[in-house]
């Protein structure tokens, strides 16, 4: 770990870790078909699968989830950070005040 992150560690479907590692902190997980690991801090998380070091998870900060999927003897990674998850906050459009009746002038006869 470069630097303190929040984690979760699943495995075949099940939940194997969650809280924060501390910089510097180290974890060995094993799964036999699935596995993974999501971030509050993907740039401080590096992993290393099956003796070969991934790097890092993503920027500094950023929220990521990487799976680790087994098939047929090949490991595969896919990696989504929560940016492409979920869609960009929009702004309401601000709605202008129902119209007041305006009062009309009307002509009082003159006396």
């Amino acid at each position: 770990m470069r630097g303190s992150a929040w984690m979760r560690v699943t495995a075949d479907g099940q939940v194997i870790y969650e809280r924060v590692m501390e910089a510097g902190g180290q974890e060995t997980w094993q799964a036999q078909q699935v596995m993974v690991v999501r971030t509050g801090n993907a740039g401080g998380v590096e992993v290393t699968v099956n003796g070969e070091a991934q790097g890092s998870l993503g920027t500094t900060g950023s929220i990521e989830e990487c799976t680790w999927t087994l098939v047929e003897n090949q490991v595969t990674r896919t990696c989504m950070s929560d940016a492409a998850q979920t869609p960009a906050a929009t702004t309401p459009a601000l709605r202008s005040p129902a119209p007041t009746a305006t009062p009309t002038p009307t002509r009082e006869p003159q006396t």
